[in-house]
């Protein structure tokens, strides 16, 4: 299941349960890739329990969170956003990846 956070949503937004968090443009992520500017912020470790692995429903309603920004090219509004992502995920406890802004 796919959720898109705007901008100002993101310094309170709950990140927990999300596998991956997207930037997205103003069209979402339904738009042409040409046109939106997407690319992956950061992908978090799963918690899979043996249940899971056991009925192969470990990769079933992965959540992926979208940030939808208006100047996804914009080198200064993407680390404003993975900034503050960055302290969501440092509060939450959450386990992850981030993926270099620099020429995304």
């Amino acid at each position: 299941m796919d959720i898109i956070l705007e901008e100002h949503e993101l310094a309170s937004a709950d990140l927990r349960g999300a596998l991956e968090l997207w930037v997205t443009g103003p069209g979402g992520p339904q738009a042409p890739l040409s046109e939106a500017g997407q690319f992956c912020l950061w992908r978090g470790r799963p918690v899979v329990s043996h249940d899971m692995l056991s009925e192969g429903t470990h990769e079933q309603n992965v959540r992926r969170l979208w940030v939808r920004l208006a100047q996804p090219a914009d080198l200064e509004a993407v680390r404003l956003a993975e900034h503050h992502v960055r302290e969501r995920i440092a509060a939450q406890g959450l386990e992850g990846e981030f993926y270099p802004t620099e020429g995304h």
